[in-house]
Formats: structure tokens, C-alpha cells, sequence
């Protein structure tokens, strides 16, 4: 809970929340969180915020709401 907290505004990349997903116990692997929030992306589902990365320009996202949406796909499994 403190590191959800922690991390609740933080916008990060699709590969960085999808690793800390793991940590966090979110029952997916890496690679298809990742795939998620770039479909959810692609979707309008979740916003991106452009942010530099090593001279580059990278799309990241809001923590707080890929947890929610991995939430909400985790809820409709479980129904």
C-alpha cells in the first residue's frame, strides 16, 4: 500500500509500470501489462504524457490509472 501511495502520480513508461506490476503482485507477465497499456493507449482508454528518456521522446503514463484499468480487468476476470 505505501509504495501504491508513493507512486500514485508518477507518470512512467509502459515497460516501467509492467515491471513494477510484478512486484506488486499483479497476477500478469511483463510483456502483456506492457502490451495492455500501449492497447489502452492506442484505445483513448488511458492518457500519455511525453517524457525524455535518454535524448529521446517516450510516451508515459499515469501510474494511478494503469493500476485502475489493470484493476478493472482483473475484476471482470474474476466475475
Amino acid at each position: 500500500a505505501w509504495l501504491i501511495d508513493e507512486m500514485h502520480d508518477r507518470i512512467m513508461t509502459a515497460s516501467e509500470i509492467a515491471r513494477l506490476s510484478a512486484y506488486l503482485g499483479i497476477p500478469h507477465p511483463r510483456i502483456k501489462v506492457r502490451k495492455l497499456i500501449n492497447q489502452w493507449h492506442t484505445r483513448g482508454q488511458i492518457h500519455s504524457v511525453e517524457l525524455q528518456q535518454s535524448g529521446r521522446s517516450v510516451s508515459g503514463f499515469k501510474f494511478s490509472d494503469a493500476l485502475v484499468l489493470l484493476a478493472k480487468l482483473e475484476k471482470r476476470k474474476a466475475s
